[in-house]
């Protein structure tokens, strides 16, 4: 630690001595957890929590009893096996194999005894139960050719059917509760189908009406039911290769599958799916769709669903991630060579459970989690528009976390799917309107840590060192509370471990910017931000073996020679006398060996052993970002005071815009001397937003809130380029006040590649291409959006990690199409 026991070679004693810091030095008592189970349950690694989802296509072991016809015997096996029954003797029949030859016929009546016993049909032969015995073990068996004809609804509770020929049902209601296995077309026109056993169809199925309870069903063509009012699966499975067209109102429930090859149509008000049913589709039309308690539809690559409103009364937030239930999943697209896409075009999409992004009376954005996307190349689209289900006039902003869900009007993301014209679909398919010609590279969701915290938490900086990231927060408004988090980047499962959570007992304070310290045996993380009480405050505290945070308490020797024992998160105050500063940012400068601060007044300097400081020099604004690269070191101050206080003021602050201006010092030098450069920007909205500042290549990039990310030559100053999210202003309601700016540039990161990397607030993670915004012409690679304002990006081994808010961690990989 900064402050811990060091050797001292002048003492020949062998005792340790410490250094004499700062006397203002104080300490803060912390709350730690490293509790694996509970940080675990707080991590969402979409590409593992979802990973068995990848695979869940339609199991075909449910129904393996009736995947096809059962092998027909041949005549002559039959006959050596079988007596004629045209020749029996006796109305017992039992326990027996019996064969109707060819040509013949025979009537099942009066009191024949059939427990137990087999009858085969020939061809050319004709068989009919028409009355009489009552069994419940008997089986017919209808050769190819052959005839089985009945009147009675309960034949198929009597005896299992085997039709490999003509099965002739004349009754009203046929009851399957045997095994029923039809080998072509089975027409019931005029009849109802009621299915409470296994059932295959090897061709179509045409009926009037149809009722199942707990059904076993395979269908090899089409399934037409013309006249139901009302339909309930409840439990069970039914599979149609081809295309289900149902009429009235259908329930699928009580953990029922119903999986469509081809496509599902329904005339009826409502297809609700509920209670743990899961419905499998390629193309779905009706009216209503409405999934609810547990329940879900599996789509596949190029599925379509069209209908008038699409509802879901599921879970909000991320309740569903530990069931995969209720949402409904693209499969697929696990890979470049094979991707997935689908879309679901409705009137209107409604949802009752989303959590509001922002506790605002006109809020109108709001977390949706109907949908996932596991597969890193898998994308569906959005066609319609998105309400509450309690509100059906007032249209909203979903936000889809961790999966690849996009507005039809979002052509970056949509302007290379198209869902191809067939037969299942009508010949309709799907296309972009105006597609672009060159879609961007999607960002694909990794992780999330989401807080257990009770209070308006939010994520304000992320940083790498060795092989874990570190992670501050603070407190929105006048609140205070802050917390810093370890834990384990990406590993090569996918996976992102939450370690530690280190919070302020007392929640007094709050932490704007995180710095990694290491300079010979000393690790320490490093924290600027505010105390409830003492105001503007650097905070720090040790990393201890591993790379988790030292919470013990420690021994400090101050400048007039006294010990004392400090709290374990260390924390020296700016003025304790001046309550209304704060520290925005910190950096270690390794040329002068020190400490460099940007506060509400202007920079201050430390020593980095004692904490003493070395400099303090008054700016007429804020000072609110400084970089080291290159040999120099780059502020962003402003140039005047802001009028109004966010706090006290939020309306009025919220339209302020300050003027600020970039200073350039050599890295040796002084913070109290002249800039060797001075670039005057854009003034700066909201002046109290994140406004970080990245050097590469002798380049100073820059965010400037409202006004985008700049970009200028380090050594000349010369405007090289500027990005500004599109149309920038609010004209719609539902997105805020009209006239007010949509996002604010926060955050950027440079890589060695060259491609720049932005946090843009409520417009989430932009990626422009290397080189493009240098020359003028930023061209955007990639775009993902939470709904809340990402704050600070970094990239550890090809990751990217977001500082995002009250979205707190979120973790995307870039990948090319």
């Amino acid at each position: 630690m900064l402050l811990a026991s060091c050797s001292d070679s002048n003492n020949n004693d062998g005792t340790t001595s410490l250094p004499l810091v700062n006397s203002k030095i104080d300490g803060s008592d912390i709350e730690s957890s490293t509790d694996a189970q509970e940080l675990a349950s707080r991590v969402f690694n979409y590409k593992t929590s979802v990973s068995t989802t990848k695979t869940r296509a339609f199991d075909t072991n449910t129904i393996k009893d009736i995947l096809d016809m059962p092998k027909a015997p041949t005549k002559a096996e039959i006959e050596a096996d079988a007596k004629d029954i045209t020749a029996k003797t006796s109305d017992d029949l039992s326990n027996g194999k019996w064969y109707l030859p060819e040509n013949k016929s025979f009537e099942i009546a009066g009191n024949l005894n059939l427990n137990n016993t087999t009858i085969y049909v020939e061809k050319g032969a004709h068989l009919t139960w028409s009355s009489g015995p009552y069994t419940t073990t008997a089986k017919v068996v209808v050769l190819e050719g052959g005839e089985f004809k009945t009147s009675l609804d309960n034949i198929n509770q009597m005896t299992e059917i085997v039709s490999y020929g003509s099965f002739k049902f004349n009754g009203s209601t046929l009851l399957v509760s045997k095994p029923l296995y039809i080998k072509g077309n089975f027409d019931l026109t005029g009849k109802t189908l009621n299915v409470q056993g296994k059932c295959y169809i090897g061709g179509n199925l045409t009926t009037t009406k149809f009722s199942c309870n707990y059904p076993f069903l395979n269908v090899k063509g089409n399934m037409t039911v013309k006249e139901n009012d009302y339909l309930s699966i409840p439990g069970g499975v039914i599979n149609v290769d081809k295309t289900i067209n149902i009429g009235g109102t259908i329930n699928i429930n009580n953990s029922a599958v119903v999986n469509s090859g081809c496509a599902f149509e329904t005339n009826g008000e409502e297809l609700n799916i509920n209670s743990g049913g899961t419905l499998y589709v390629k193309y779905l039309k009706g009216k209503k769709i409405i999934e609810s308690s547990g329940a879900n539809i599996r789509l596949a690559n190029q599925s379509y669903i069209e209908c008038d409103v699409f509802e879901n009364n599921n879970c909000d937030n991320y309740d569903w991630k530990n069931t995969q239930t209720n949402v409904s999943t693209l499969e697929g697209g696990d890979t470049k060579a094979n991707p997935a896409v689908a879309v679901i075009k409705a009137k209107k999409f409604a949802f009752s459970n989303g959590a509001p992004i922002d506790n605002t009376p006109d809020n109108k954005k709001f977390n949706c989690f109907m949908f996932r996307t596991p597969g890193d190349y898998a994308k569906i689209v959005l066609d319609g528009k998105f309400y509450k289900k309690d509100d059906q006039t007032t249209e909203i902003e979903p936000y889809f976390s961790g999966a690849r869900i996009y507005w039809a009007t979002d052509k970056d993301n949509t302007s290379d799917v198209i869902i191809n014209p067939t037969e299942c679909n009508g010949g309709t398919g799907w296309t972009p309107t105006n597609p672009d010609p060159e879609p961007k590279k999607p960002i694909v969701p990794i992780s999330v840590i989401e807080p257990d915290h009770t209070h308006n938490i939010s994520a304000t900086c992320v940083q790498s060192y060795s092989d874990k990231m570190y992670m501050s927060y603070h407190a929105r408004g006048k609140d205070h509370g802050s917390c810093v988090e370890v834990f384990q980047p990406v590993d090569a499962n996918k996976q992102v471990k939450l370690l530690q959570y280190v919070y302020d007992k007392e929640g007094f304070l709050d932490w704007n910017h995180l710095l990694v310290y290491h300079k010979g045996d000393t690790k320490q993380i490093y924290v600027v931000g505010n105390h409830y009480k003492k105001a503007g405050t650097l905070g720090f505290i040790d990393i201890a073996k591993g790379g988790l945070l030292n919470t013990e308490a420690k021994t400090i020797v101050t400048e007039d020679g006294t010990e004392k024992t400090i709290k374990p998160f260390q924390i020296l105050p700016l003025n304790a006398k001046e309550k209304a500063t704060d520290e925005n940012c910190i950096v270690y400068d390794d040329v002068k060996t020190r400490f460099i601060v940007m506060t509400t007044k202007g920079y201050v300097t430390y020593d980095p052993v004692t904490l003493n400081e070395l400099e303090k020099v008054n700016k007429a604004g804020k000072a609110k970002h400084v970089a080291i690269g290159d040999g120099k070191i780059v502020t962003l101050v402003f140039t005047e005071q802001a009028q109004y206080n966010e706090t006290d003021n939020p309306e009025e602050a919220s339209k302020e815009a300050i003027n600020a201006q970039l200073e350039v010092r050599d890295q040796s030098a002084e913070m109290e001397s002249e800039p060797k450069l001075t670039i005057k920007t854009p003034a700066v909205l909201p002046h109290y937003g994140k406004n970080a500042i990245a050097i590469k290549k002798s380049k100073i990039y820059v965010c400037l809130g409202a006004a985008g990310l700049y970009c200028y030559d380090l050594n000349t100053g010369e405007n090289l380029g500027h990005y500004q999210m599109p149309s920038p202003i609010i004209t719609d309601s539902k997105n805020g006040k009209n006239g007010n700016y949509k996002a604010y540039a926060n955050g950027c990161y440079v890589g060695d590649d060259g491609k720049v990397y932005i946090a843009y607030g409520s417009y989430g993670v932009v990626v422009l291409k290397a080189g493009t915004l240098e020359t003028g012409n930023p061209e955007v690679l990639a775009h993902v959006c939470e709904g809340k304002s990402a704050n600070y990006i970094t990239v550890y081994k090809d990751y990217i990690y977001v500082a995002y808010g009250q979205k707190r961690l979120q973790v995307y990989q870039l990948k090319a199409e």
